[in-house]
């Protein structure tokens, strides 16, 4: 079997027991006698850690095997939050078909389309959006008034903004919703746990091209 990149099987073959997706923002500071003024230098980026549970050895060498395909960042693989990898009010169905629906002025607010009857979006979900070359995670802000019968949820908060690159009309992945990563200089360490155990930790930066 050819492995394919970026790769979609690196963390959803682990078993994690502590990961997290951190915010990255890249701001420029310049301080005046009244305050201090923030201003965007590019998007935000997310920073992802995981470690995983004890393996064995063997198990550790395979995983560093799949790891090393990546070539030390050259190539990119998809990770997402593990501490929450599905949406808060519905966690059994695919929800498939789920697109981008309405797009505020500000892109700081959206609605989606696609969704099951009565479904809402609840503060604190991820929604990731691909624009056909990138994939862009943001979270709501605000829980949305439940999905009216056409499959259309209400307008929810969300932050970071969304990217210009992002616009109606594009899938949107609503369980297991990612990002792409490249592996940090030094992102994959193993610690042993015991005599015949060890664990693995990751940590990786998202890319967008």
């Amino acid at each position: 079997m050819t492995i394919q990149f970026p790769r979609t099987d690196i963390i959803d073959g682990l078993k994690i027991v502590d990961g997290a997706l951190q915010p990255m923002w890249r701001h420029d500071y310049s301080a005046s006698p009244a305050r201090t003024i923030v201003k965007d230098l590019a998007p935000m980026l997310w920073r992802a850690t995981y470690r995983t549970a004890p393996m064995t050895h063997t198990e550790a060498a395979e995983v560093e095997t799949d790891l090393l395909t990546l070539q030390g960042g050259i190539k990119l693989f998809e990770g997402y939050d593990p501490r929450r990898p599905l949406p808060l009010d519905n966690e059994v169905d695919a929800l498939d078909g789920v697109t981008v629906f309405v797009i505020s002025a500000d892109r700081l607010r959206l609605r989606l389309t696609g969704v099951p009857v009565g479904f809402k979006i609840t503060k604190g979900d991820y929604v990731s959006i691909n624009d056909g070359t990138n994939l862009f995670l943001i979270r709501a802000a605000t829980t949305a008034p439940i999905a009216n019968a056409a499959g259309e949820s209400g307008w929810f908060d969300i932050a970071p903004a969304l990217h210009p690159s992002i616009t109606v009309g594009m899938p949107v992945k609503l369980r297991f919703p990612c990002a792409r990563f490249m592996l940090d200089p030094g992102g994959v360490s193993r610690q042993a746990t015991g005599i015949f155990e060890e664990t693995i930790s990751i940590s990786a930066t998202q890319v967008i091209e």
